[in-house]
């Protein structure tokens, strides 16, 4: 679980607000401190936009750590031939060389959780979740109002 910053409409309060990686969740937020309700367009309901096209996707992660590594590979590359042929450290490509590492196990590592299924699971629960919260006529009422395409069944 991560965080957005956030400054409220209303009073300008800053403040931290919770959110997941894809930013699923309620469109409709709550300033802590004026209590008054605004709409962060940031954040999706899962159950009326759907889910990521590419969360369930290995291949795109796999092209993603593949073309990761071979840029982690030519950044790598340069940085020996600055050194070995002009004795300069090239500390930039040594840096993007070991972001693009990090970039390719994180892809790997996101191939890993939709292989063994813990990403389908996640990706259920935040549907979960979204149809929980448009289950609440009010909030249902309120996004079909502001143009949202609620399905029918929460609007009953």
């Amino acid at each position: 679980m991560g965080y957005v910053e956030t400054k409220c409409i209303h009073c300008g309060h800053q403040f931290k607000d919770q959110c997941n990686s894809r930013n699923y969740g309620p469109i409709i937020r709550k300033c802590p401190a004026c209590r008054e309700e605004y709409i962060d367009k940031r954040f999706k309901e899962v159950a009326i936009t759907g889910l990521d096209s590419n969360s369930l996707n290995a291949k795109f992660y796999l092209k993603c750590a593949a073309f990761s590594l071979i840029g982690a590979i030519a950044a790598a590359g340069w940085f020996y031939w600055r050194f070995e042929y002009s004795k300069k450290i090239s500390m930039s490509s040594l840096g993007i060389a070991l972001l693009l590492l990090i970039l390719c196990v994180s892809c790997m590592a996101q191939v890993f959780r939709i292989k063994n299924g813990t990403q389908a699971k996640e990706n259920e629960k935040f549907m979960q979740e979204s149809r929980e919260r448009l289950r609440n006529q009010e909030y249902a009422q309120k996004l079909a109002s502001l143009g949202y395409k609620v399905p029918e069944e929460f609007l009953r």
